[in-house]
């Protein structure tokens, strides 16, 4: 199985805490949940204003794409060259007389584990925690529900491309890791295989889809749910 398509336990577990760490703490801070809503809605105004009609809904999609897509393809590169660098540095600053291979491996089994940790936790805090306390301490558990109804078309998709991007660090770390020896030159090569290029690909499809989707379901979904309210 591609390990880069996996969603792991763990990845969820610390985009979901991320979720809810912003969740309370915007619970505990309103200022913070009114500026972030404030700024949302500014930016949904102006988005409306720039894409009108047929043509512009065409082009918002893809706007949305491209902007989801430049951010999973930074997450799933980063990885990548935080190895890269690793591995050059280390070249020119080995390690004290002890075990290279071993102090190497540790190195950026922490190096990689902490990358993903902050990605998920910080995607769930600021996407999601932070958003939808700023919903729910201004218009309740009604306009939560409304968002929340909004948001399943193509958040589920959305979501899991970009948990999956910011887990890319973990997929290395897991397979990679456990197979070849990072004290060697050149090994880090490996990583830019045919699992990740399927991966890079497969992404692409499920965010263009994403994007489909929040300008020509969720989009009215919303609409529709406001006028009946």
């Amino acid at each position: 199985m591609n390990q880069f398509l996996r969603l792991r336990s763990f990845a969820l577990k610390l985009f979901f805490s991320g979720v809810g760490a912003g969740f309370l703490i915007t619970l505990t801070i309103p200022e913070l949940g009114r500026f972030y809503y404030a700024f949302q809605v500014r930016q949904a105004e102006q988005l409306a204003r720039i894409y009108q009609g047929v043509v512009g809904n065409l082009w918002m999609t893809l706007s949305v794409f491209l902007r989801n897509l430049s951010i999973a393809c930074l997450m799933t590169l980063l990885p990548v060259l935080l190895v890269c660098q690793t591995l050059a540095y280390r070249r020119r600053h080995p390690y004290k007389p002890v075990d290279q291979r071993t102090m190497m491996r540790k190195e950026l089994h922490i190096t990689l584990t902490m990358y993903s940790a902050a990605i998920l936790l910080a995607y769930g805090f600021f996407v999601f925690g932070i958003f939808l306390a700023s919903v729910f301490t201004r218009d309740s558990f009604h306009g939560l529900v409304i968002w929340i109804l909004y948001l399943v078309p193509h958040g589920v998709l959305e979501t899991t491309a970009m948990i999956m991007a910011a887990s890319t660090g973990i997929a290395i770390r897991d397979s990679w890791l456990r197979n070849h020896d990072p004290a060697i030159s050149g090994h880090w090569r490996r990583i830019c295989n045919r699992d990740y290029a399927y991966c890079l690909a497969f992404l692409m499809i499920v965010l263009l889809l994403s994007a489909f989707l929040e300008v020509y379901v969720s989009k009215d979904l919303m609409q529709l749910l406001v006028n009946r309210v």
